[in-house]
């Protein structure tokens, strides 16, 4: 009777251990989102996405170019990124002078890993329709950062790269 209530009792602490560590998926400040879908539509057609910065959607057929752009991206054009398991860091410039900012974002870019296409799925860009300085996005996914925090994005393009609907380069 004892064997079977220390048994009974190492299974339940057992239980608890798991429950209390169990890994569940979700990271700190990340946004999992409602799925909005992946239809094409032509370049320079309206659309209107639920989320801001969108994370999924409605898309134009062609991608942005991997890198970091100084000028606006249009949303319909780098959703098709994330549709190809890319990562786009949104940005926002400190009263309009980015100089500063897109040279700390060129680091982030040489110093993020390749994809598994040996290529770096990175999409850097301004984008001024968002509350916090800078948003990383993924496919559902988005992670609002007040300020820049190279390690956080880094992480958050591990976690992500590669993961979109489009198993692509």
């Amino acid at each position: 009777m004892w064997v079977g209530l220390g048994a009974a009792g190492l299974i339940v602490l057992a239980l608890l251990g798991w429950w209390a560590l169990r890994p569940t998926g979700a990271v700190a400040g990340e946004r999992h989102l409602p799925d909005e879908g992946s239809a094409h539509v032509d370049p320079g057609t309206p659309i209107v996405y639920r989320n801001n910065p969108p994370a999924s959607g409605t898309h134009y057929p062609i991608v942005a170019s991997w890198g970091v752009h100084e000028e606006q991206v249009p949303e319909g054009q780098w959703v098709h990124n994330l549709e190809h398991g890319g990562v786009v860091l949104l940005y926002k410039c400190p009263e309009g002078n980015c100089s500063e900012r897109v040279k700390q974002l060129q680091d982030l870019y040489n110093a993020t890993p390749k994809s598994k296409w040996n290529n770096v799925k990175l999409v850097v860009a301004p984008y001024e329709k968002m509350e916090p300085e800078f948003m990383a996005v993924a496919w559902d996914v988005q992670l609002p950062l007040e300020t820049f925090d190279q390690q956080a994005i880094l992480n958050f393009y591990r976690r992500h790269v590669d993961r979109g609907p489009e198993d692509v380069p």
